[in-house]
Order: structure tokens, then C-alpha cells, then sequence
């Protein structure tokens, strides 16, 4: 046999050497980790945070050993609005870097939000004996105490960490989150504003300051904090819109939506939703349906489009359409015990008692943490007069979750529905223990006292209910219709205005505004809300006695006639039954 020279082969060796080799390279797995994060990093910094977790993510797949790549994508999922990721791997990131302060005081603030104080205690104080003088950890574990309600210690991990970081944003939003807390709220509102001194742009100070400006009554101051929120980066484009909405300014929150409403916008589904219900609002009926088969064109299977489009048809009195809407909805995208619970409302609008409430209780045992189908069925059995099942069931809702004033509220409705105006003052009374600086309680409480006979007791009540909350719409119906019987007009004109404006599309606000306006001679300014009031609850009685009256005053005795007699055709009672067959014997 001839033997071959072994240098013949040599080139082909250190070919298949070098092959190997590269290939070996390209399977190191911190390499191809590395590779991954140096890509995420450059899409993170050009803003395009979900491409950068898809970067991120595979860097994970490459080292999940690591903290960093996790610690990475837990960044760049919370700028995309990942939540739930994001908080998964700041844990996952806390875990592999215990000797890290500022990974454990990030998953202090996941334990904080899923309401684990104990837990995010823990990792903020472990923060703490990393890096003493650390503002984050202090401001972390500040927070934690507060949800333990230790208020003494969480107010002095704030004012150190204000020590240690006296031009940090985060650090004066805190503290003054707890003057307001504690009732202080000018002192809250001197740290709101000094941390949007600090940092103008930053968009949780904004937030805090504006929610502030609101609570006290200075819708108009709140403005500039909401469009600053929406326009950071870290904010949200929709609560400008949303602001707008709860002042009562609704064209310009359609002129903000209108324009995040679009194809090319990550905001296109929720803009819209909200978007059509303001359209809505604002008479644009077939704007507003127009608007949701826009999306519903582009997202056929979206539940939540299906929702709204079900709950518009629904107050538009189109019943059996707004079940065909639920029923196009999908069956399996976890969103069951929302229709569940708009079925149950709608089938209950429908007359159909029986059904609705079986619906509702499908709904209970698809989420049995939600009190909303609860206190649906509560209300349906109250209407029934079935009084001690539906206690049952607003009780039942209670217990599921007594921090909530929901179901202690449905409670005091039944109690008041069925006369026991005791029961219900007691609960009332007991509630607002708990809950003492809450208008709508305060006004619930005012309820039951005129309903008693009260009347200088609940004229007090509602007024502290309007000292709670110079917007509470209820109360200032309730107290303007008090001022108006005690000749006290410019003052109830001002409480009626307050009232619908706080809800437009509610008969009872614009008949109450109308009313007085009558009683002021002005059945110019009187004719459009009590025309709406009667268009909108045709079934109502003193709304059309109400309108014949402004009518007649008004030189149109022809019309005048027409809802007098409407009035009296209704066999419904109504207290002005005598007055009403008077005016139309005079005409």
C-alpha cells in the first residue's frame, strides 16, 4: 500500500480546524448573549422598546443565568407597556444579583404593586444594607411602610431620602403623597410643586399635582399637569382625554381622541372606545356607532371593542342588538365575566329578571373577586322587593372585599328602598366612620335624612358633601331642590348647573335646572333641559307636567296642552298630579 504525504492534507485540516472553531464561537453562550443585549441596547436607545425586548429577551434564552439581560428586559418591557413582564424580570433580576441594591429596590416595587408589602419590606431593607445611602431604597422601603400603615417610620424614610436627594422628583412626590394622606393638604401640594420645579417634565409629579388640583375642586389648574403627562414619554397620550371628559369638556376631548384614534397609532383600540362613548355623549349618535365599526373593521375579535359597542346600543335602547354584539364577541379570551356581566345588565333592561340574574351569577363564578355582578343581582332582587336575598347578596359582596364602599353603599340602596331608613342610616353612618372625607357617601347620607323628613339634616349633609367635593353631582341636585323651596334661587341655579354638568345625559339634572329656571321667570333658559329631561324618560310624569308648565309661561299653549295631558295619562303617582290638572284646565 503507497502511504500518502501528510502535508497533502494539511490545508483541508486547518479548514475544517478554523470551521470548528467558529462554529464554536458562535455557541458561546455569553457572547451570543452579549451580542443580543449591544443590538437591544441600540433599538432602546433610538426608542423602539419593543424590538429591543425582543433583543433582550433572546439574550435571556442565551443566558438566563444572568441578571443583567433579564434586568434589561424588565426595562424595556415596562416602556412598552408590558407590565406583567417587566415585573417577572425585575424579580427574576433580584434573584441573580442579590448583592445589587438597585435590582432589589426594583423588586420592591413590584411587591408594592402587587400588594405584597411584607415582601417588598423585605428587599428594601436588603437594598438599605447594600447601599445606606441609597435615596431609591429609603424612598422604597418609605413606601412599604406606608402600605403597612406605618406612618411614622414611612415618614422618615422619606425625609432621608430627601436628604440624601433633595432635587429628586420622586423623592418630594412621595412625601407629598403622604401629607395628603395625612390631611395636609397644602403641605402636599408645596412638595407636588417642588418637585415639578425640579424636574418640569416628569411625568408621575404631574400627575400627583394635577389629580390634587382636582380633588380640591381646581379643575381648571389641572390642565397643564395632563398635558404634560401626556406628552412624556413615560405618561400616557390618553388622560388629556380623559381629563377633559370628567370637566366636562367634551368637544375637546373628542378633538384629542379624534386624533390618537388612528391606524397608525398603538392608542387606535382604546382612543376609539373612548372616543365613540364621548361622541356619544355629545348627541354624535351615529358618529359614535360609526367610530366602533372602524375598529371593529380592523379588530373583528377585540372583546373590549364588542363591549362598548354593546353597551351604546344598549343605552340607545336597541336591546336585542347589543346581545347580537356580545354574542360576535369571542368565547375565550378571558374576558367571559365582562360579558357575563353586560349580558346580565342588558337581559335585566330587557324585563327578563329571571335570566339576567342566572347570567349574573355565571358571571360571580367566572370571577368571584369581582363585586360588579354581585351588586348587579342585589339590585335586580331590591326592584323585586325580595329586600332580605338582596342584603344577602350586597353582604356577600361586602365580605369578597370590605375595603371596598361599593357594596356597603347597595346595601344602604336596599335598606332605603324598602323603608328601612334606619338600617340604612346606620350603615351610612358607619360607613362614613370609615370613609369620613367621601361626598357620595355624605349625599347617600342626605338621602336618607330628607327621606326621613330631615330636611335641615340632610340640608347639612349634602352640604358637606359639596365642602367634600364641589363637583358631587347628586348632592347639588339634591340641595338645589332644598335651596329652591327656601326661595333661595341664585344659590340653587348655581348647584343645579353643577349637578348636569356633571351629568349631562340625566333627566333628573336637567329637570331639576329647568324647574328652577322656571321658578326664576327665565322659561327661555328652562325649555332645553326640561325637553331633554322628558325625551329622556318619556314614562316620567313630572318631567312632562314640568315642561307644560314652562310651556305655557312661555306663549305656547298648544304644546303646553300636550304635555299636561301626557302628564295626566300617566298612571304613574306623581305629587303634582293636582297642580298639573289645573294648568291644563286653565289652558
Amino acid at each position: 500500500m503507497t502511504r500518502r504525504p501528510l502535508l497533502r492534507f494539511l490545508p483541508a485540516a486547518f479548514a475544517c480546524m478554523a470551521s470548528i472553531l467558529a462554529g464554536a464561537c458562535s455557541r458561546d453562550p455569553v457572547k451570543t448573549s452579549r451580542k443580543y443585549i449591544v443590538s437591544g441596547d441600540e433599538y432602546a436607545q433610538a426608542g423602539k422598546y419593543k424590538a429591543a425586548a425582543i433583543e433582550y429577551r433572546n439574550a435571556v434564552k442565551a443566558t438566563p443565568e444572568l441578571a443583567e439581560p433579564h434586568a434589561k428586559l424588565a426595562e424595556a418591557s415596562l416602556h412598552a407597556n408590558d407590565v406583567q413582564t417587566a415585573a417577572i424580570e425585575y424579580l427574576r433580576a433580584a434573584e441573580l444579583s442579590p448583592d445589587n441594591a438597585q435590582a432589589q429596590v426594583h423588586a420592591a416595587s413590584v411587591f408594592l404593586l402587587t400588594g405584597h408589602a411584607a415582601e417588598a419590606k423585605d428587599r428594601a431593607e436588603l437594598a438599605l444594607r447594600l447601599a445606606p445611602n441609597d435615596a431609591d431604597a429609603h424612598l422604597a422601603l418609605g413606601e412599604a411602610l406606608s402600605a403597612l400603615h406605618d406612618r411614622t417610620q414611612s415618614e422618615e424614610r422619606f425625609r432621608e431620602a430627601l436628604r440624601l436627594a433633595p432635587r429628586s422628583a420622586q423623592a418630594h412626590v412621595a412625601m407629598g403623597s403622604w401629607y395628603w394622606s395625612a390631611g395636609r393638604i397644602d403641605d402636599a401640594e408645596a412638595e407636588l410643586k417642588l418637585a415639578t420645579q425640579y424636574v418640569p417634565s416628569h411625568a408621575g409629579a404631574n400627575r400627583a399635582l394635577g389629580l390634587l388640583y382636582m380633588a380640591t375642586g381646581r379643575m381648571a389648574a389641572a390642565e397643564d399637569c395632563w398635558k404634560i403627562v401626556a406628552k412624556d414619554p413615560d405618561g400616557d397620550p390618553l388622560v388629556l382625554a380623559d381629563y377633559y371628559t370628567v370637566a366636562n369638556r367634551l368637544a375637546d376631548a373628542e378633538r384629542v381622541l379624534a386624533t390618537l384614534a388612528t391606524s397608525a397609532s398603538p392608542t387606535l383600540v382604546p382612543a376609539s372606545l373612548r372616543l365613540a362613548g364621548v361622541q356619544y355623549a355629545l348627541g354624535k349618535h351615529d358618529e359614535a356607532f360609526a367610530t366602533i365599526a372602524g375598529v371593529l373593521k380592523s379588530e373583528p375579535q377585540n372583546t373590549a371593542v364588542r363591549l362598548r359597542q354593546a353597551q351604546l346600543l344598549a343605552i340607545d335602547g336597541k336591546l336585542d342588538d347589543a346581545l347580537a354584539a356580545l354574542d360576535a364577541a369571542p368565547k375565550s379570551d378571558g374576558m367571559q365575566a365582562e360579558l357575563l356581566l353586560m349580558r346580565g345588565d342588558i337581559l335585566e333592561a330587557k324585563g327578563e329578571h329571571v335570566e339576567a340574574t342566572e347570567v349574573l351569577e355565571s358571571a360571580t363564578k367566572a370571577n368571584p373577586d369581582d363585586t360588579r355582578p354581585y351588586l348587579s343581582i342585589a339590585r335586580i332582587l331590591s326592584r323585586q322587593d325580595r329586600t332580605d336575598e338582596a342584603s344577602w347578596w350586597a353582604m356577600r359582596a361586602r365580605a369578597r372585599h370590605p375595603e371596598e364602599m361599593a357594596p356597603t353603599v347597595a346595601l344602604i340602596e336596599v335598606l332605603m328602598r324598602s323603608g328601612q331608613t334606619s338600617a340604612a342610616e346606620r350603615e351610612a353612618q358607619q360607613a362614613l366612620a370609615r370613609w369620613p372625607k367621601n361626598a357620595a357617601l355624605a349625599g347617600e347620607l342626605g338621602m336618607i335624612l330628607e327621606a326621613q323628613g330631615r330636611v335641615d339634616a340632610a340640608r347639612r349633609q349634602y352640604e358637606e358633601a359639596m365642602r367634600l367635593d364641589p363637583h358631587a353631582g347628586i348632592a347639588a341636585n339634591n340641595l338645589a331642590l332644598i335651596y329652591m323651596s327656601d326661595a333661595r334661587l341664585d344659590d340653587a341655579l348655581r348647584l343645579a348647573r353643577i349637578a348636569q354638568a356633571s351629568a349631562p345625559s340625566r333627566p333628573e339634572m336637567n329637570d331639576t335646572l329647568g324647574w328652577i329656571h322656571v321658578q326664576r321667570r327665565e322659561h327661555d333658559q328652562a325649555l332645553p333641559f326640561l325637553a331633554a329631561a322628558a325625551a329622556r324618560a318619556p314614562a316620567n310624569p313630572t318631567y312632562h307636567y314640568h315642561l307644560g308648565v314652562a310651556l305655557r309661561q312661555n306663549g305656547d299653549r298648544g304644546k303646553a296642552r300636550q304635555e299636561l295631558q301626557r302628564a295626566m295619562a300617566s298612571k304613574q303617582p306623581f305629587r303634582d298630579r293636582e297642580k298639573a290638572a289645573q294648568a291644563l284646565a286653565g289652558l
